[in-house]
């Protein structure tokens, strides 16, 4: 038996903790360079006018109208925020499986199932109590059934809602469309619909096997799921394969040293992820672009990629790499919207395979230095030189909340 705790409208929410005026209001909050609706209140999603991704210069006149208060994403604030609900909730679920950043699963299957919605209930509000945050809880013997509850725990009242019973079940399935069902979505959507498998009680109703003939295995997974047939259990975490760092410019940008500013930041975020996870890269590829939708100018976008000497999670050795990958890239009299990098081969650190040919050395990686200081001072208390200062090109942030958590600085004031 699992249940799936999601933190209602998560960015939303966690700006609403510290600034309570944002309550029953309609509050967008915008991606980088806020360009598109990333989070909405359900205010907002009660107007039917304001989709989630939809590009913010086009509903200007909306947000006008309706008093819309609009917000720019402050991701250091929200993950900081997750963390502190996860922890929370581990409090009272020991074995959980963190999905995304606003939602988990959890194995109750140990736990008094008599009790279940009663203890949801109590999660519920304690996590309201201690974090400030709305959480919805649903109850569902799979993964599969307990996202589809999920949608109906935020529309009830109670927060809860339980999908243990045979006759809601199936009720629940009949009407529950086929493109909202979790790992189905739009590409598969049309490929079902013409097989006549509108709902999620019709593709339960599928053989199985048939399902597995003409599409794959993992929807044939979801076909047993919707029957209450465990195929999904709890993952354990997995280290990342691959980790991408980029971010478009707050304006185009032409000059190399800007660049070269740039790639090394996004390279020091992408390295500092890589150590938490405890792996090493083997090869690196940097990509830089111009913008796409720019008729006026020549659109213009390559990558370069490089293999390492020797696999490591050395912010100096890979940000030396990732300089010379972006001068080799650099063309002049291009405005350039956006570059990245992408740590390719991850592997773990305890498994790296030395060269004989290579001299050891035992140096102290300096890197964990850094991010020990920065850990315990707050974040980019120390940068790497190749990072720049001023670092104008930065995404457009212009309506940012307060970084309430993780600095010293913006910490909230209460005034008596």
């Amino acid at each position: 038996m699992f249940f799936l705790i999601d933190v209602n409208n998560f960015y939303v929410s966690c700006e609403r903790v510290f600034n309570p005026a944002l309550e029953n209001k309609p509050v967008v909050v915008l991606s980088n360079n806020d360009g598109c609706v990333v989070a909405r209140s359900n205010e907002v999603k009660l107007l039917k006018t304001v989709p989630m991704g939809i590009p913010f210069f086009q509903i200007k006149d909306i947000v006008k109208k309706h008093r819309i208060q609009t917000l720019s994403s402050n991701y250091a604030l929200y993950a900081n925020m997750s963390q502190r609900v996860m922890q929370s909730i581990q409090h009272f679920c020991p074995i959980l499986e963190i999905y995304s950043i606003d939602e988990c699963f959890v194995d109750v299957s140990d736990f008094d199932q008599a009790a279940l919605i009663d203890y949801a209930g109590h999660i519920r509000n304690k996590i309201k109590q201690w974090i400030g945050v709305p959480i919805s809880i649903s109850i569902a013997p799979t993964k599969t059934l307990a996202k589809v509850a999920n949608h109906l725990a935020k529309k009830s009242l109670s927060g809860v809602c339980d999908l243990r019973n045979p006759e809601i079940w199936n009720k629940t399935l009949s009407t529950f469309s086929i493109e909202d069902i979790w790992g189905i979505g739009r590409r598969l959507e049309k490929k079902l619909k013409s097989l006549n498998i509108q709902t999620a009680y019709d593709l339960m109703h599928y053989p199985a096997k048939q399902i597995r003939q003409l599409f794959s295995v993992n929807i044939e997974k979801t076909c047993y799921e919707l029957q209450g047939i465990k195929c999904y259990p709890l993952e354990k975490f997995i280290p990342k394969k691959c980790i991408q760092s980029s971010r478009s410019f707050g304006r185009p940008v032409t000059e190399l040293s800007e660049l070269i500013e740039a790639i090394s930041t996004y390279t020091s975020i992408a390295c500092e992820k890589m150590r938490r996870q405890k792996s090493v890269v083997t090869t690196i590829s940097v990509y830089l672009t111009t913008s796409r939708f720019n008729p006026l100018k020549n659109y213009y976008a390559n990558q370069a990629t490089i293999s390492l000497q020797q696999p490591t999670n050395d912010t100096r050795k890979i940000l030396a790499s990732a300089i010379q990958a972006i001068k080799q890239l650099y063309q002049p009299n291009y405005l350039y919207k956006k570059c990245g990098i992408s740590l390719l081969d991850l592997i773990p650190e305890n498994q790296i395979q030395q060269d004989i040919l290579m001299q050891v050395t035992h140096n102290t990686n300096i890197s964990l230095i850094v991010d020990s200081i920065n850990l315990k001072f707050g974040k980019n208390t120390i940068l790497y030189g190749a990072e720049g200062i001023d670092k104008s090109w930065l995404a457009k942030s212009g309506s940012i909340s307060q970084k309430y958590t993780t600095d010293w600085k913006e910490l909230v004031v209460a005034k008596m």
